[in-house]
């Protein structure tokens, strides 16, 4: 289970988040009660934004409670890295059919659930790609690390040149789900980094086993 102090900064987190969708759920609410939309097309608009409102509240909801609870230890598989590497750039892609690199055909990757690391990593780079449409995507290899890296050209090239600074999940603005995924990539001996000059831009790195 988190710490005390993890367990603070969670509920903070939480009670911040859950401001705004109850402020809209609660505003077209009223204007539905004290029947204010005379036009159809408007209490539509009021009753789609008041339910993905609601369903907001319910994701943060359920991620504060897997939060709290103890983590499962579960088992660690050998994955081939080929697999795991496909399985990620056809989730983060539009067009995965860039041939994986041979220089990783030979390694293996220590894997809990395929699907749990793929979402993880997708929670991580989706974020911030849909606030910064001009960055891009590289996967490689250096030494025994596979590496995810995220940002502008200027940017990918920081995280291989400056000192690297752990990812800070707390202040990403996507609420328990990153602080999670950011965990998930962690409990699997990866690390999550960014540099001074790569900010906002991000790189991800799992370690990597010789079969």
């Amino acid at each position: 289970m988190p710490d005390a102090a993890e367990l603070q900064r969670a509920l903070n987190l939480l009670v911040h988040d859950l401001r705004a969708p109850l402020g809209v759920a609660q505003g077209y609410v009223r204007l539905l009660k004290d029947d204010r939309l005379s036009a159809p097309a408007d209490r539509e608009r009021a009753w789609t934004q008041t339910e993905e409102a609601l369903g907001r509240i319910a994701r943060l909801c359920k991620d504060a409670a897997t939060f709290a609870q103890d983590p499962v230890r579960s088992v660690l598989i050998d994955v081939p890295t080929v697999e795991v590497v496909t399985r990620i750039r056809r989730a983060l892609l539009p067009d995965p059919s860039m041939p994986t690199t041979d220089e990783v055909s030979a390694t293996t990757m220590k894997v809990a659930n395929l699907d749990g690391l793929v979402d993880a990593v997708r929670a991580i780079v989706d974020p911030i790609r849909a606030r910064h449409a001009t960055m891009g995507l590289s996967f490689d290899r250096a030494g025994d690390e596979w590496r995810c890296r995220l940002g502008t050209d200027p940017q990918r090239d920081a995280l291989d040149r400056e000192s690297p600074t752990p990812f800070d999940p707390w202040r990403g603005g996507q609420g328990l789900a990153l602080v999670m995924a950011c965990r998930h990539v962690q409990d699997l001996g990866g690390r999550i980094w960014t540099t001074a000059s790569a900010t906002p831009g991000v790189g991800i790195g799992l370690p990597l086993e010789t079969r």
